[in-house]
């Protein structure tokens, strides 16, 4: 291999590793972040795990639900599923986790955002649970 062949090679590898570790940590360590907040307890923290638009709506409802007697959820702390990451599927900017719990397999959604895997709130089925009438 010629030196220029070998620099060649060298800057492709780079490039190939700038491209694998683009979008910050990986969706499992992403959904063990949050669950972390969630036992910090830590809204604020808890939220940025969450696309921008979840984000939002999140902290939205949350300081509506200080100002109000009428909540949409207890604790939003609840829509995330708990329990082993059993299957991840990458599809481009989405990644699906199949969550094994109690209730059976729920499923996660994450979409790339600004480099990092983000929580898609309103593609979690316990997020649409109260409006079917039911408990988180």
């Amino acid at each position: 291999m010629t030196r220029t062949s070998h620099r060649r090679w060298w800057l492709a590898a780079w490039a190939f590793v700038g491209l694998l570790g683009a979008c910050g940590s990986a969706p499992p360590d992403r959904l063990e972040a949050a669950r972390a907040a969630v036992l910090d307890k830590d809204t604020a923290k808890f939220a940025t795990y969450f696309t921008r638009n979840s984000q939002l709506f999140l902290l939205q409802m949350l300081r509506n639900a200080e100002r109000s007697k009428i909540h949409y959820a207890k604790n939003a702390f609840d829509f995330l599923p708990e329990g082993d990451v059993e299957e991840i599927t990458i599809d481009g900017n989405a990644a699906f986790l199949k969550i094994k719990n109690k209730r059976g397999i729920e499923e996660i959604r994450m979409v790339e955002e600004g480099g990092e895997w983000c929580i898609d709130l309103f593609a979690l089925e316990r997020f649409w649970k109260p409006l079917q009438g039911g408990q988180l």
